[in-house]
């Protein structure tokens, strides 16, 4: 790899973990510090060879223990965009480590694959990514700008089979942002569209193409030759893979299985991805599947392997009500275990407690409802996560929920236009019974969480979330500015060494975040170009490609400064170019579109 010289932009080196201020480790850096541990392992889909004998059964992309500790203990990531060298380095001792490791496993990023129902992991068990564990290394990857050649071969396996439902966070406490809204799009999506109801000969779920997974590019049709090859860009990630030569590395086919790491047909474990004939069909099986992998009394640490799967239900259980209802046989019910399992498999939690505050807001809304009968263990006040609590969908949960409702019946809202307003969306007391009107434009979509999860799964439909992705970033960026402001006119009242230190790494954090705006959206070979005014774009182009003196002098903070408030005008243009293509252009069609429409419908029903 090549090292940082006179023609690097920036070059950042991360060694401290981030903190919140009660002392918690940030989230995003706990999923920071796993995909570079699994990156560091260099995981290998493992065969016995032909004409040997072992007696110990092996696991694709598995490590022990002790290996992930010795890579924590030193932990290297370096990558390069364009002009810019990212490194991230820790140093983590042996007990920390150990702790972190529980932390991944109690996140479900990690499984025990020869031992699927234990609890947490001890020092002589195999460990295993899950299919979140998986995908949190695929968004790692791309949010730091990855070549795609460069990529784990996990990811181009069947265990990236896993679209995670994410959430914003505050910036300061890193607690996940809460709208009304949100919860009930959480709760539809848990749903499913229909009752997962298990039974032992039920078909194996097939899982998304690894090629839309990975938003590679369109495949050739037939031969190609080596010069037409370069004309075929593999992803927009990166422009100068080929097509051809990464499909002959990863053996990905054309066919509905689409991936088939080394020569499956030869492998030796039951673990390995295989395919499976549903419905005159050639897909691919997840590799964990098995005939009761999907049991509601199932005790498997993870029991998802693609989000779109409802949670696990029971159909027709008979439960005894004490108090004069005798025995009562319930359509569909599940456990508070299930709902846990569901949230802690198919979302972006990173621990079980984040879950239950979820769950409880569910019980909140009144979507679902205790199930009060001998031998449950569910009660009125409070969400409890165990395989005998009970709970059914609420009045309201059956109104909303897709369960039993033809396909146009399932978004069938009323007609809104842009400025209409509606009932249901609130950022405050989730419990509040007064509907607040909330006018429909960018504005409010972007303050809600929900309406803005909906609205960036629109985008990326329309193969344009990039445009919100750096609005939001050049959104944090002036926020940060704004307080760097503020310390540089402190400093400049006061000699204060501790100042001057806190003005130093605001500036270098600052430097980094427009470098990685810069090299991701804005450079003329970014992997992620948006579409903006030429003169914006040179003006943007000036201002970033002027390599700074980094003589250290008296005068190198001032410099720093307004060269930072010289980029900080230019991105201010790139922001309102961006803000009024998004409220022109994509706004319209997200409010003509069936992912809003069908929010509209659950907010006609809640208002009921």
């Amino acid at each position: 790899m090549a090292r940082a010289g006179p023609t690097t932009l920036h070059e950042n080196s991360m060694t401290k973990l981030s903190t919140t201020p009660d002392g918690k480790i940030f989230d995003s850096e706990l999923t920071n510090i796993f995909s570079i541990m699994i990156i560091c392992l260099n995981l290998k889909e493992r065969e016995t060879q032909r004409g040997t004998f072992s007696f110990t059964k092996t696991y694709p992309y598995s490590f022990q223990v002790a290996n992930a500790l010795s890579v924590l203990k030193v932990l290297k990531f370096t990558v390069e965009q364009s002009k810019t060298v990212t490194s991230m380095e820790y140093s983590i001792n042996p007990e920390l480590g150990f702790a972190l490791l529980k932390k991944f496993y109690s996140g479900h990023f990690l499984h025990a694959p020869a031992d699927r129902t234990r609890s947490e992991p001890n020092h002589s068990v195999a460990l295993q990514p899950t299919p979140k564990g998986t995908c949190i290394l695929q968004n790692f990857a791309e949010r730091v700008g990855m070549d795609v050649k460069n990529y784990p071969p996990i990811l181009f396996s069947n265990f990236n089979s896993m679209y995670l439902l994410k959430f914003d966070r505050d910036p300061t406490s890193d607690k996940i942002l809460y709208s009304k809204y949100l919860i009930n799009f959480i709760f539809i999506t848990m749903m499913g569209d229909s009752p997962r109801v298990w039974s032992p000969s039920a078909k194996a779920e097939s899982i998304p193409p690894i090629k839309r997974k990975l938003k590679l590019g369109m495949w050739q049709d037939g031969e190609s030759s080596d010069e037409d090859s370069n004309l075929n860009s593999i992803s927009s990630t990166n422009s100068n893979i080929y097509i051809t030569n990464l499909k002959n590395h990863y053996k990905i086919s054309d066919s509905n299985q689409e991936i088939g790491l080394p020569d499956f047909r030869n492998a030796s474990t039951s673990s390995i991805p295989t395919t499976t004939i549903i419905d005159s069909e050639s897909v691919a099986k997840f590799p964990f599947h098995h005939k009761y992998f999907t049991n509601p009394e199932s005790d498997s640490h993870v029991q998802y392997y693609i989000s779109s799967s409802g949670v696990r239900v029971f159909e027709n259980k008979q439960y005894y009500f004490e108090k004069g209802g005798g025995h009562v046989n319930i359509p569909y019910s599940f456990t508070g275990k299930a709902i846990l399992q569901w949230l802690c498999d198919c979302t972006e939690i990173y621990n079980p407690n984040q879950g239950i505050g979820i769950a409880n807001l569910l019980l909140k809304l009144q979507l679902v409802e205790p199930i009060i009968s001998k031998g449950s263990k569910s009660n009125c006040d409070s969400f409890v996560p165990a395989r005998n609590a009970y709970y059914k969908l609420s009045k309201l949960g059956e109104t909303i929920c897709h369960w039993n409702k033809p396909e146009d019946d399932k978004r069938r809202p009323k007609e809104y236009e842009i400025n209409s307003e509606f009932n249901g969306i609130g950022t405050g007391n989730l419990g509040d019974s007064q509907a607040s009107k909330v006018s429909v434009n960018l504005a409010t979509t972007l303050k809600d969480p929900g309406l803005r999860l909906l609205f960036k799964e629109h985008l990326e439909s329309e193969f344009c979330v990039e445009n919100l992705q750096v609005y939001q970033l050049l959104k944090e960026f002036h926020s940060q500015v704004k307080t760097c402001r503020i310390i540089y006119l402190k400093s400049k009242e006061s000699d204060n060494s501790s100042i001057l230190s806190m003005l130093n790494k605001k500036l270098n954090d600052l430097e980094t975040m427009a470098c990685q705006v810069y090299v991701n959206f804005l450079a003329e070979d970014a992997p992620h170009v948006i579409n903006i005014d030429f003169e914006l774009r040179k003006q943007a182009i000036e201002v970033m490609d002027k390599i700074e003196d980094t003589e250290d002098d008296e005068t190198a903070i001032e410099r720093r400064f307004h060269t930072l408030e010289k980029k900080s005008k230019v991105f201010f243009g790139v922001s309102k170019s961006i803000y009024a293509l998004l409220e022109d252009d994509s706004l319209p069609k997200f409010l003509e579109s069936k992912i809003f429409n069908d929010a509209m419908a659950t907010l006609d029903a809640l208002s009921i």
